[in-house]
């Protein structure tokens, strides 16, 4: 198996290698947006692992979507087995079918850096979160021993992990850019946890 964007690879990656870590970004997105109950977004939610996880820690409805209809399929799988009451859309985050003011909490870990258009994408996310809501975007593998944990997994597997690692990482500046294009209220979040944005409203 080669390290790329097809659905089988990201599946098993995200069941797998990265299983651990989802549990642990669920908690501390109720921790640091102190949203635990409400209607919830997760944008390009792969297999849905972080919209599981953040489900079993608060009050929540969650809609996932993802752009890939394969990923959507596999997300649909996963919340079958655990049987949560999760909705799946196949949906761009630059046109999403969404009413304004819609969701209390926006979250999305690891798509951010693939959008193709990342100022349409920020300015949905604003128009479907609710006054008073937050988002919770980025990317990271919730602590410093679970990044170096994974890290030494994938560049084992995968020997183009670093360079992908480099390039998503050298395209944050052109993210924040973006932000401060378009004048929203943010905070950038950026140690061990990962990189994350919470804008508010």
């Amino acid at each position: 198996m080669s390290f790329n964007h097809k659905a089988n690879d990201m599946v098993y990656i995200a069941e797998n290698i990265f299983k651990d870590i989802y549990p642990v970004i669920a908690a501390q997105i109720v921790q640091k947006t102190g949203v635990s109950k409400g209607r919830v977004l997760d944008i390009g939610t792969g297999s849905g692992a972080l919209a599981r996880a953040l489900y079993e820690l608060g009050d929540f409805e969650i809609v996932a979507i993802d752009s890939k209809i394969d990923m959507c399929d596999a997300a649909r799988y996963y919340i079958l087995i655990e049987n949560k009451p999760i909705k799946v859309l196949n949906a761009f985050v630059e046109s999403m079918p969404f009413g304004d003011n819609s969701f209390d909490l926006v979250i999305s870990r690891g798509s951010v850096f693939f959008w193709n258009d990342k100022i349409a994408a920020f300015k949905e996310i604003y128009r479907v979160l609710k006054r008073g809501g937050i988002t919770y975007i980025g990317g990271g593998f919730g602590t410093k021993e679970l990044a170096s944990k994974i890290s030494k997994i994938m560049e084992s597997k995968y020997p183009e992990w670093k360079f992908y690692v480099k390039k998503r990482m050298e395209s944050v500046p052109g993210i924040l850019n973006d932000l401060a294009m378009l004048s929203l209220p943010f905070e950038l979040i950026d140690d061990e946890t990962g990189m994350w944005i919470m804008i508010r409203k």
